[in-house]
């Protein structure tokens, strides 16, 4: 998840990721390594990451929802990313759902 949302979170803020790298005092392979899962940050440098990109450590690490009030600014890879996600979550969901109903028969 944590891979999938700094990427989605540098691209919303324009920035490559060497710009980023550039910003947080480190390095372009990190930053690929963090978006490709790599390698994961130390908490400073989730929290470094999360001022840079103005979004909160919550959302970095997928315990907060993405706002869709401008969901027109997300590019189309971005929106793939987004609904393989949501996607993920609706069958996780699910299933969790018919666990519980077979519980309170």
């Amino acid at each position: 998840m944590f891979q999938k949302r700094l990427k989605i979170a540098r691209k919303n803020k324009k920035y490559t990721q060497e710009e980023l790298a550039d910003l947080v005092k480190t390095t372009k392979a990190t930053i690929s390594n963090y978006e490709n899962g790599y390698s994961t940050p130390s908490i400073d440098m989730l929290l470094l990451l999360s001022s840079k990109l103005d979004v909160s450590v919550d959302f970095l690490l997928g315990n907060d929802d993405i706002d869709f009030s401008d969901i027109e600014l997300f590019s189309k890879e971005e929106l793939v990313l987004i609904k393989n996600n949501l996607t993920e979550n609706k069958i996780k969901l699910e299933s969790i759902i018919l666990k519980i109903e077979k519980l309170l028969k």
